[in-house]
């Protein structure tokens, strides 16, 4: 009946994804370790061949130095918008080009003497160019000038083309290195670039400020000339006109200015005089006493307290004469005598009051008087003032002309001055802050990481040879070669050699352990717990290549044994088996082979020789009679086991498939192309249905997955 299983969830398809990995990283270790001398031997190439490449590889020495730029005045603001930064940028990237110019260059080539050192310069220290210079001629040469100017370019070119300049982050500090296969050197330069920079930097500050100050110095002069023509230009001007002056200012305006001032006081005066008639006329009119006492009282603040004392006398009759009336009447004598002193005071009022009123509009008059006389001067000044207008338009012109030459020739005169202080004090826009130092290890090549990068790929590209090997090699050497034809796969049988101890890495106990898992399998294959009798039979997959074919059929038959059986055993070589079994696994005790008469043996031994059908030389006939001949031994006994011929020998297994139950294919590991397994199988029809697996025979264990 067929079983149905349920479909797998997303979790174990994930589980059996992530088995299917783990599998395959396991068998590409697995790959890698049986392939260890390939990955040793292209890490040993490659660090050899390393090793010579650096031998004759110039190494090249960098040494640097950094340059910290005073931050542009410019750029030295609170809030640093974006625009500021890239001015910055601009700043640094100006600096830049400027030490990888050709000026700096040629200052550094002319301080170090260069051109005569470009040859040495320019000369190899590898192992192959050392030997060569053993050989090679040293005279010395004498130099023309055209060679010695060809030195020199050829200096800065190689200057240039080995100088680094770049920027530390987004600082103000510049870092300049130089790369050469001469630490010495590599120090000088880089100690001399940072020099002629700040030099170059020093001289072009001064001869850029003396090219100003001459070119200040040449318009100081033509504006100060201009300033005094100018100057003079009106003083003529103003003696040809008759335009004096007092203060800086003309007469007539001055005498202008005075009189509108004056105008401007007697028009207050007359408004003033004015107000005080309206005031004193309304209120002597209306008659009434205490509007009088009040503009008598706020005169008499302004002068003398000269009637004060009439008012309070008034003031003071009017309180008593509302005390008496209040007290005695109206008609009461007393009351009378009061009202009468009272009205007499009264009138002394109003009569001062019209008096002042007299005075007010005497000075209302002669304000009006003096206010007319000022207006017909002001008159006169301005017909006189109007006069002179247009050539005071032309005195303007000449005084603004003469005062800005005046300004200009300051202003200029004070650029010139600062100048003159920065020559005395020149200020340097960069320092050095890390000097040139001579350097121990070589910036290229990197010994110790060349050297582990060449172990490394030369051992990556050995397991990739070896991977390579493992996936085009088709022989059979495990379970998954085996079970891709629709075989089972029983287990390993190992190699004598391995077996006995003698190849390192592998011991007796894990050979046994192996052995004792093989053969349980193949109990378990051939149905050892059935009573019923069966035949086995145990055939190589080719006949040249069966060297444990012995010791595999008395291994398994003492196990079977071992379970009870009455086991028959037919051995080809029964010397070999028992010399296999004896030097094989200690647990397997030695035993006899072949019985002797008169005892009882199990597993029982014959000769396969004694039987014809089973030689390599069986005809037809021979083959015909082996089923008649099987069936006859397997009713004495429970198990039969057969060392039967190879699968080469279609012929003969035909014949022993209808006696046998099962067969076992026994197949040298490491030597037997997968295909030879199908075809073989499908060479004995009804083969595939009776085989019960293939055992790998004289495995190499430390190969085995």
């Amino acid at each position: 009946m067929e079983m149905k299983f349920p479909p797998l969830s997303g979790a174990g398809v994930r589980e059996g994804r992530a088995g299917n990995l783990r599998d395959e990283l396991y068998r590409l270790f697995g790959f890698v370790r049986r392939q260890i001398l390939l990955v040793a031997i292209g890490a040993g190439v490659a660090a050899v061949l390393a090793a010579i490449i650096l031998l004759n590889t110039v190494p090249t020495y960098r040494s640097q130095i950094r340059l910290l730029f005073s931050e542009p005045p410019n750029f030295m603001q609170a809030d640093r918008d974006r625009r500021a930064l890239g001015e910055a940028d601009e700043y640094i990237a100006t600096q830049i080009a400027l030490i990888e110019s050709r000026s700096i260059a040629e200052r550094v080539v002319k301080e170090l003497n260069l051109g005569a050192r470009v040859d040495e310069m320019h000369q190899s220290h590898g192992l192959l160019s050392s030997l060569s210079s053993l050989f090679s001629s040293s005279e010395p040469k004498t130099e023309t000038p055209q060679e010695a100017e060809s030195a020199d370019e050829r200096a800065i070119a190689y200057l240039q083309s080995n100088l680094a300049v770049f920027r530390i982050a987004r600082s103000y500090v510049i870092e300049i290195g130089f790369d050469s296969s001469d630490p010495t050197l590599a120090r000088e330069v880089a100690d001399a670039y940072g020099k002629a920079f700040l030099a170059d930097q020093v001289e072009g500050r001064l001869d850029g400020l003396s090219r100003i100050s001459k070119w200040l110095e040449v318009r100081i002069e033509e504006i100060g000339r201009g300033s005094r023509e100018a100057a003079e230009a009106v003083t003529r001007f103003r003696a040809a006109n008759g335009l004096v002056a007092a203060d800086g200012r003309l007469v007539t305006d001055q005498q202008l200015e005075g009189l509108n001032q004056q105008l401007i006081n007697a028009r207050a005066s007359v408004s003033a005089a004015q107000a005080q008639v309206e005031i004193y006329s309304a209120a002597i009119k209306d008659g009434n006493v205490q509007t009088l006492i009040g503009l008598r009282q706020r005169g008499s603040s302004n002068n003398a307290n000269s009637s004060s004392d009439i008012a309070s006398d008034y003031l003071l009759a009017a309180e008593r004469e509302r005390a008496v009336i209040a007290r005695w009447g109206a008609d009461n004598p007393q009351a009378k005598a009061i009202t009468a002193e009272k009205e007499r005071l009264a009138d002394q009022i109003r009569a001062e009051a019209r008096r002042t009123l007299d005075a007010y509009q005497a000075e209302l008059a002669r304000s009006q008087s003096e206010l007319a006389a000022i207006n017909k001067n002001v008159d006169a000044a301005t017909a006189k003032s109007e006069g002179v207008s247009s050539t005071m338009v032309q005195l303007r012109t000449l005084e603004q002309r003469a005062q800005s030459y005046q300004s200009l020739y300051q202003n200029y005169l004070d650029r010139y001055q600062e100048l003159i202080q920065q020559r005395s004090l020149p200020i340097d826009t960069a320092r050095i802050i890390t000097t040139a130092v001579q350097p121990d290890s070589p910036l290229f090549p990197k010994y110790k990481i060349v050297m582990a990068l060449s172990l490394v790929l030369g051992g990556a590209l050995g397991a990739a040879v070896g991977v390579g090997r493992e996936f085009f090699d088709r022989s059979l050497r495990g379970r998954a070669d085996v079970e891709a034809h629709g075989v089972p796969f029983l287990g390993f049988i190992p190699a004598l050699s391995q077996k006995a101890g003698l190849l390192g890495g592998v011991s007796p106990d894990k050979a046994d352990r192996i052995l004792d898992r093989t053969l349980q399998r193949l109990l378990v294959a051939t149905d050892a717990m059935r009573l019923e009798p069966m035949v086995i039979a145990i055939t190589p997959l080719e006949n040249d290549k069966a060297q444990n074919q012995s010791f595999i059929a008395k291994a398994y038959a003492d196990e079977l044994a071992k379970l009870g059986h009455e086991v028959l055993l037919i051995a080809r070589n029964p010397e070999r088996a028992s010399t296999a079994a004896a030097g094989a696994l200690a647990r397997h005790s030695a035993r006899s082979l072949v019985a002797e008469p008169g005892s009882h043996q199990n597993p029982t031994v014959i000769p396969a020789g004694n039987l014809p059908v089973l030689s390599q030389s069986a005809n037809r006939t021979g083959v015909q009679t082996l089923g008649s001949s099987v069936s006859g031994l397997s009713g004495r006994f429970d198990r039969v086991v057969i060392e039967s011929t190879s699968l080469e020998q279609a012929l003969h297994v035909s014949a022993l498939l209808p006696s046998v139950d099962r067969f076992i294919v026994l197949a040298r590991w490491g030597s037997i192309p997968r295909q030879s397994l199908t075809e073989a199988i499908r060479s004995v029809h009804g083969l595939r249905a009776k085989c019960s697996g293939v055992v790998l025979d004289e495995a190499d264990l430390s190969k085995v997955v």
